[in-house]
């Protein structure tokens, strides 16, 4: 299939691979996350983590009018189901870290009140605490080489990573091409991130998760950057990489 523009995971992701064969539950006992993207047209993802670092992608809920909608309707009643009650050995909620701005909103009635702060408040898988809020990489390129590196990799001998193949459609939709950077007719990119559309929020959600859950070392960013990135660019995103270091 012919997806527009220049897909963010190239030929790394494969659903013969990364997509279980069958539906996948979640198992009793282990770390359970949440991933967030945007306030408006907001998208969630839920999966698990394994003693070996293995992430399950088992949900995706998207397709509401704010973050705030998202949790009401589909978020809470969804981790308050038989799928997922008294499951989880606890919660990880993890989003891109432009969710600790202000919303449009917010700003409007005079209040500081941004994403993560909703989704702080307001998430309830039934444990009794507040789960914080863990923002992902400041900047895109490190997002990118975040789920290219958990994409790639493999824990023993099988996918870091594996997604549901029912419940979690947009998102596969989205690993497969139409999570896309726009390019103009002759090819060539016509902005450096993806563009955003209902498949690209469910994606973003994963690339955060996969930055704090399946971090990679500065060896391994440094051996990436040889083998996949031209040189001129690469000089680019170290320089890049220094002063966001020296900023932080």
């Amino acid at each position: 299939m012919r997806y527009p523009g220049k897909p963010v995971t190239g030929r790394v992701f494969n659903s013969a691979i990364h997509v279980s064969p069958i539906p996948l539950e979640p198992v009793e006992g282990l770390m359970s996350w949440i991933a967030w993207d945007s306030w408006s047209n907001p998208a969630a993802v839920l999966g698990q983590q394994w003693p070996d670092g293995r992430l399950w992608v088992l949900d995706e809920c998207v397709d509401a009018e704010d973050v705030r909608d998202l949790l009401r309707n589909s978020v809470n009643p969804l981790v308050h189901s038989p799928r997922w009650k008294e499951k989880a050995y606890g919660w990880r909620q993890i989003g891109d870290r432009t969710m600790r701005q202000p919303n449009q909103v917010s700003a409007s009635n005079g209040t500081n009140e941004c994403a993560a702060d909703v989704v702080e408040k307001e998430f309830d898988p039934g444990i009794g605490q507040m789960i914080p809020f863990e923002p992902g990489p400041q900047t895109w390129p490190q997002i990118h080489l975040g789920i290219l590196h958990t994409l790639q990799n493999m824990t023993r001998c099988q996918p870091t990573l594996l997604i549901d193949p029912v419940r979690c459609k947009r998102l596969i939709g989205g690993l497969k091409g139409r999570w896309h950077i726009p390019v103009n007719r002759a090819g060539v990119p016509s902005q450096m991130t993806p563009l955003k559309d209902a498949s690209s929020h469910p994606c973003d959600s994963l690339a955060n998760a996969c930055c704090v859950l399946s971090p990679w070392t500065a060896l391994m960013h440094q051996q990436y950057l040889r083998k996949r990135i031209p040189h001129a660019h690469r000089r680019r995103l170290i320089a890049s990489s220094y002063v966001t270091r020296m900023s932080m």
